[in-house]
């Protein structure tokens, strides 16, 4: 359909260009001289530029020229860190401030495709949550919440 919107456009302007004497020409054909366009060196002034009929199949191919533009990419070195088949880690802490009533701990464990943990902290209303997870590729993941209500 634009291409339809494209073709016609272009029919009606050529159509209105060969009615009206204007024409669509390439710049070798305008009588560049001196690099001034209908100046000629051996006169004074302008000169008139002729027009000749330019067939339809050189006007459209200079109009649906694409313009390709070049950009400069850097090039942006990585590197590959080596593939660990059982990644294995464990880690734990624990925060316990007596001035802001912040209490919370987390530790986890890590053997290749199985992580276990636990992670625990205070709510607002003195409750204690606390919440053991573990994921597997057989079983997903899976987490128990137990809440300790404060005395």
């Amino acid at each position: 359909m634009v291409f339809k919107c494209i073709n016609l456009a272009l029919a009606l302007v050529l159509g209105v260009c060969s009615e009206t004497n204007i024409g669509v020409y390439p710049s070798s054909q305008l009588g560049y001289s001196n690099g001034h366009l209908g100046y000629n060196s051996g006169q004074t002034g302008y000169t008139s530029v002729q027009q000749h009929p330019v067939p339809a199949s050189t006007v459209v191919s200079e109009v649906l020229q694409p313009q390709i533009a070049t950009v400069n990419v850097p090039v942006v070195q990585t590197r590959v860190e080596p593939y660990d088949p059982n990644p294995q880690y464990s880690y734990a802490y624990t925060v316990n401030d007596q001035s802001t009533g912040d209490s919370k701990s987390q530790h986890e464990t890590r053997h290749g495709d199985s992580v276990r943990g636990q992670y625990s902290l205070t709510e607002p209303d003195g409750s204690r949550r606390t919440v053991d997870y573990a994921a597997d590729p057989h079983s997903g993941f899976n987490a128990v919440v137990h809440r300790t209500v404060a005395h």
